[in-house]
């Protein structure tokens, strides 16, 4: 007597496939959270350039130094030739000194 198998075609989701799923899902979400962050990240940064950009414009120069003068040997140093100048800067409303290469 012969058997006939009739195999079932229609294959039902297990738990394996299921895992992956919510996986691929949840590495999906980590990659868009990733993206936001950067985006976030790229606007403050941004945001501080045009603050500095604005803060800059309130400082003065107090003095300008070549190069091998006191005060920029050290420049001198880790600079060497491409140094131009150090300048000195000061800040009012912040109350410091700024130095600038």
């Amino acid at each position: 007597m012969e058997v006939d198998v009739i195999k079932d075609t229609e294959t039902k989701p297990s738990l394996v496939d299921d895992e992956l799923r919510a996986a691929q899902l949840h590495s999906e979400a980590r990659e868009q959270r990733k993206i936001e962050i950067a985006a976030q990240e790229e606007a403050e940064a941004k945001r501080k350039i045009a603050q500095i950009g604005q803060h800059w414009r309130e400082t003065e120069v107090v003095k300008t130094l070549r190069p091998g003068a006191n005060g920029t040997k050290k420049f001198l140093q880790h600079y060497g030739e491409s140094l131009v100048a150090v300048r000195y800067r000061r800040d009012n409303v912040r109350k410091r000194q700024l130095t600038t290469i």
